[in-house]
């Protein structure tokens, strides 16, 4: 064979080799179509399966005890009892352990930022086991959101717990109850503070079979605010210096976070309700300008009084000018003071002491000292007490010396 015929031959084969892929493709093509048809007959079939998957099943115990939620409905809780699963929207883990002093009852107490949260918390000085068990802040919540239902998948495999959220319209409870799941709101949209205290340590200490204790800690929150009445002479004041609750940022100057003072006894809010968006956000300084507050009272992660006061749109501020900003106590930089059914009457004692000087003698050091005790077995220290009362950021701020360990050593035994 000539080497002509060789390149012809080869050639002829290689054109036959592309025909045939090109033949294979067609068919292949054809028959893709052929069943394109079927699609939607498919999802159709898929949908309907899905829709017929049944509910899924858990299994109650032969014995339960009944619980009223904060709405009033009664909630079945089977035993023994096993412990709680903290939903999106519930009070945290600090704050049951607060009413209840039951730490073996968490079951899940959320997500390692709600760990983080805790581990600032004064909960976590008395209970730190808690913090150190990874099984209760396992917790994934799906990243397509930030919502209720992102966690729904995550928390049915917790079926053995009683679910906790609150209540209104972003609250998991009712979708829980729906699938047949003990859920108890801890408030309600329509209730005050003071009822949501209550109402929040009624239901946690019911569930752990000791309504008892949550009827005393109610009783003690009460006397503690009659005390303060009593030692404030409510009765004999005059017109009530005003208070600002805020926080605000340098950094960024449109974000500020203005809280009515309206649920805290004995202090006159500054200027009308202030206009925010739900989140309490508001971009109008202006306003802030206008209401010239009296005293104002840092939260959140913002400013410090130092720096408040040094930003030039505060200046003007009668607070400023007299150096009456401070910096909310609590060991959380991000928090607004301490909260819950034990802490409270002691953070408005707190406001108390800083703004009725003349009434109030300086034993806030003592009564955190004497509660921690009481209520936890837990030996606080100055250092600890110092770093509650945040004592380095308001140093600087008018009167706040009488926080301090010296000035109320020999106070009349306010400090041992």
């Amino acid at each position: 064979m000539t080497a002509r015929s060789s390149v012809s031959s080869c050639h002829t084969h290689i054109n036959d080799r592309a025909g045939w892929s090109a033949t294979i493709a067609k068919n292949r093509a054809c028959q893709a179509n052929e069943f394109v048809w079927l699609v939607p007959f498919l999802c159709i079939a898929l949908t309907v399966f899905a829709l017929m998957r049944p509910e899924p099943v858990f299994l109650s115990s032969t014995e339960s005890r009944t619980v009223t939620d904060a709405q009033g409905v009664k909630v079945s809780v089977g035993l023994p009892f096993h412990g709680i699963v903290l939903t999106w929207g519930a009070w945290t883990a600090d704050s049951y352990l607060e009413n209840t002093h039951a730490p073996g009852t968490i079951l899940d107490a959320g997500s390692g930022a709600d760990r983080q949260r805790f581990s600032k918390s004064i909960m976590y000085w008395v209970y730190s086991e808690i913090e150190e068990d990874e099984s209760i802040w396992a917790r994934k919540l799906l990243p397509t959101g930030h919502g209720p239902f992102s966690e729904l998948e995550t928390l049915i495999a917790k079926s053995d717990g009683v679910f906790l959220g609150n209540g209104g319209h972003f609250g998991l409870v009712p979708t829980l109850r729906k699938l047949g799941l003990p859920a108890l709101t801890l408030c309600w949209n329509d209730k005050t503070w003071d009822d949501c205290t209550y109402s929040t340590a009624r239901v946690e200490t019911a569930l752990i079979g000791d309504p008892a204790r949550g009827e005393m800690e109610i009783t003690r929150y009460k006397e503690h605010f009659a005390d303060l009445a009593r030692d404030l002479q409510a009765a004999t004041f005059g017109p009530l210096p005003s208070v600002l609750v805020m926080g605000t940022l340098t950094t960024d100057r449109s974000q500020l976070y203005l809280k009515n003072s309206r649920d805290y006894p004995y202090f006159a809010p500054a200027g009308a309700a202030t206009p925010t968006d739900r989140y309490g956000r508001s971009r109008d300084a202006e306003r802030v300008l206008m209401m010239d507050p009296d005293y104002i009272f840092l939260m959140g992660y913002g400013q410090k009084p130092s720096e408040f006061t040094h930003d030039p749109r505060w200046r003007c501020l009668k607070a400023v000018r007299a150096k009456q900003v401070y910096t909310m106590p609590g060991r959380d930089p991000g928090g607004g003071g301490l909260a819950g059914i034990v802490f409270q009457p002691l953070w408005t004692r707190w406001m108390g002491e800083i703004i009725h000087p003349d009434r109030l003698r300086p034993k806030l050091r003592n009564l955190l000292r004497e509660t921690l005790l009481r209520d936890f077995n837990y030996q606080l220290s100055d250092v600890q007490i110092d770093e509650l009362l945040r004592i380095k950021d308001n140093e600087g701020s008018e009167g706040y010396g009488r926080f301090m360990q010296d000035s109320q050593a020999g106070n009349g035994g306010h400090e041992p």
